[in-house]
């Protein structure tokens, strides 16, 4: 504690702070420091504005959404960083023609929760005025803040000033202040002295700077909201892509999936996993959100139970038809999944030709097996995608020529016929991989990709 004996309360004001402008002593008195002063001087009178409260902490919001200029896995729902000033009451120091300013931004302990911006700096520049009369050097006070004519608020208080706007909006302070230090050339520009900026072809203005600096926090913070509905729209039509392709209900799927990830921005989520979702046995860690998706949708189709959802209700028929060009989605899907296209294409053409009932009739395109039966899927993009998995498995194994998957897929202990797969994929295979790539249209795969 200071030695209060040296003080002199005539200093100190109404709200306890203690301005001795001649001595550079400026400071926030603690409520412990104006109990002992209280006692003192037996005046009760001393910082009658306090209220003396059990000390609180400033509650924070540290969950912040993507913009969609981020690219996935990039970090992008960070905390933004602590900044401890706000909590201790720091002094600042404004020089006005000889004439030093101190503003205090922060104040103590309660304080801080009830004061805005605005109020911190009147505070201090109400006392400064009572302190300065005979100055000569014109100070504007206003409801909304100050205008200093010869130099504009510091850049440590423009800070405390935009950070505490923040905390009004419920806006990233780190985000929200360069993107304001970028719109204003690092509050120089001209259009910012004039108290006007152009903010995405909207006109922001202000009576004064502070004005001005939490209309532009207010604007850009409405723009970021925006981003983020327009980002949860994106990954909305992704998920309504597969439960289409799985035909299963979205509501039921999208609702789990917000949940499990946070309305993703979980941890796992941003790296690629999601808990309980897997693939043919294996944990899943995804190269791209369009990939963790589709796991998640495949996942909830075959085993709900794992992700906590109800089957009841869940599979539907929304009338969904799949394109017919097979060779277009066949290069979109082992894109996106990691494998050959060439391969699929191939392997589908020897097994079923394209025409074959088990194609047709059950969308299977390749005898892929389910517990020793013919496995029915919905679409034709749900047996592309399977097809595709079953190779991604069969390259895990260390198995990657048409040989060695071959040896896996269609063993000839399963059926003596099988001695043809092995020639008849391979023959298909260098033909459209050389004279008819064509057939196979490889698009850009996995647009959401990290």
């Amino acid at each position: 504690m200071r030695n209060l004996s040296q003080l002199n309360p005539s200093k100190i004001t109404d709200n306890g702070y203690y301005f001795d402008i001649e001595n550079g002593n400026m400071f926030s008195l603690t409520d412990e420091e104006i109990i002992e002063l209280r006692k003192m001087y037996r005046e009760l009178a001393i910082a009658p504005n306090r209220e003396i409260a059990p000390r609180k902490e400033i509650s924070r919001n540290q969950n912040y959404k993507l913009a969609s200029h981020q690219k996935y896995n990039d970090g992008r729902h960070r905390a933004r960083k602590n900044r401890n000033s706000l909590k201790t009451g720091i002094i600042k120091f404004v020089v006005v023609g000889g004439i030093t300013l101190a503003v205090t931004i922060g104040g103590i302990n309660t304080l801080i929760q009830n004061y805005n911006a605005d109020d911190l700096l009147e505070e201090s520049v109400s006392y400064y005025q009572v302190e300065t009369k005979k100055s000569s050097n014109p100070l504007v006070q206003s409801s909304n803040g100050i205008i200093l004519q010869e130099q504009n608020m510091k850049e440590e208080i423009r800070a405390e000033l935009i950070e505490l706007y923040c905390e009004q909006f419920g806006a990233d302070f780190q985000s929200i202040y360069n993107q304001i230090v970028m719109v204003t050339n690092n509050f120089t520009s001209m259009e910012y002295k004039n108290g006007t900026v152009m903010i995405n072809s909207t006109p922001i203005t202000g009576q004064n700077e502070a004005e001005l600096l939490s209309n532009m926090v207010s604007e850009i913070s409405k723009m970021s909201l925006e981003l983020v509905s327009e980002e949860d729209s994106i990954q909305k039509k992704i998920v309504k892509k597969y439960c289409d392709i799985y035909q299963v209900d979205f509501d039921t799927i999208y609702n789990r999936l917000v949940e499990l990830t946070n309305n993703f921005t979980s941890e796992n989520y941003l790296n690629g996993y999601i808990p309980n979702v897997t693939c043919k046995g294996e944990v899943v860690i995804a190269q791209s959100e369009e990939e963790l998706i589709l796991y998640f949708v495949r996942c909830a189709k075959q085993l709900p139970a794992n992700l906590g959802i109800n089957a009841n209700n869940l599979y539907v028929q929304t009338g969904y038809q799949s394109p017919t060009d097979y060779g277009k989605e066949i290069g979109y899907y082992s894109k996106l999944l990691g494998v050959d296209p060439f391969l699929v294409y191939s392997i589908t053409q020897a097994e079923t030709g394209w025409d074959s009932p088990l194609f047709l009739n059950s969308n299977n395109p390749a005898g892929l097996r389910i517990n020793g039966s013919w496995w029915n899927f919905s679409t034709k993009e749900e047996g592309f995608i399977e097809l595709a998995l079953e190779i991604l498995k069969y390259n895990r194994k260390g198995a990657f020529t048409i040989e060695e998957i071959g040896s896996i897929h269609a063993p000839l202990e399963d059926d003596p016929s099988n001695k043809d797969w092995i020639p008849n994929v391979t023959m298909i295979y260098n033909d459209v991989s050389t004279n008819h790539r064509e057939l196979v249209e490889i698009v850009d795969a996995g647009s959401y990709q990290r």
